[in-house]
């Protein structure tokens, strides 16, 4: 096959004008041509081949040591990543908001003398509490169940340490 193109090539009427013009030149400048030649083909196989490889390899390494880079940052949030996934697993929707409020109070130690739902989250007045307990249920419900403190009013009673609150809640979305 590839003696076939090499006849084809050498018996072009092309081909042959160029040889009969190389062979009249006079030897020094057969050398130069061929130098040239060489030369050219140099930049050529660098300009097509080499060039574009060694810029291919350049990005693949640039592109694998980025994904290292995220692999690693990765392994050292995972944990941080699967607790968003349980905290969102664990959020409250509106619905449960008044039972959740009402049981985790309960754990806290905190009386409610009222809950109102509303369209905005849920309206709770708490007449006598400890302010640590009430403190301590409102962070542990964010914590936990992801409702947030819209609003707060807060009245310190006559004894130490006790207040009278109203509180306005929200689940985070």
């Amino acid at each position: 096959m590839i003696q076939k193109i090499k006849v084809a090539v050498a018996q072009s009427p092309v081909v042959q004008q160029l040889r009969a013009r190389y062979e009249q030149l006079a030897p020094r400048n057969q050398n130069i041509l061929l130098g040239l030649a060489v030369f050219t083909a140099i930049i050529v196989f660098y300009m097509w081949v080499w060039s574009p490889l060694s810029q291919w390899s350049e990005n693949q390494v640039n592109r694998y040591e980025k994904q290292v880079k995220i692999h690693a940052w990765l392994q050292k949030h995972i944990n941080e990543v699967k607790g968003i996934e349980n905290r969102k697993k664990s959020a409250v929707g509106k619905k449960e908001l008044p039972a959740v409020v009402s049981q985790v109070a309960k754990q806290f130690g905190v009386s409610t003398s009222r809950i109102h739902p509303d369209k905005k989250g849920l309206s709770i007045w708490v007449e006598d509490a400890a302010y640590q307990k009430v403190l301590a249920w409102l962070i542990s419900l964010e914590k936990n169940n992801r409702v947030v403190v819209q609003q707060l009013k807060l009245e310190r009673l006559q004894e130490e340490g006790r207040i009278k609150c109203f509180i306005h809640l929200d689940v985070d979305s």
